[in-house]
């Protein structure tokens, strides 16, 4: 093969490589949102059990 062939496979390979890493990249940091955006909901449920837990324990200790 000429040495201009193999510049080209080599410099085809390296953008093929590059666009995979990009991609890559891309849906981590996509991931990483959405388990941010998960973990600030659980914690408003929890804060929501909790308060609601409350309330159920206060009517069991008043209606005994």
């Amino acid at each position: 093969m000429s040495d201009a062939v193999i510049v080209a496979l080599i410099t085809t390979a390296g953008s093929i490589f590059v666009a995979v890493l990009t991609m890559w990249n891309s849906n981590k940091a996509a991931s990483s949102d959405s388990r941010d955006k998960l973990k600030k909901e659980n914690e408003a449920l929890k804060r929501e059990n909790n308060e609601k837990q409350e309330i159920i324990d206060y009517y069991r200790k008043r209606d005994k």
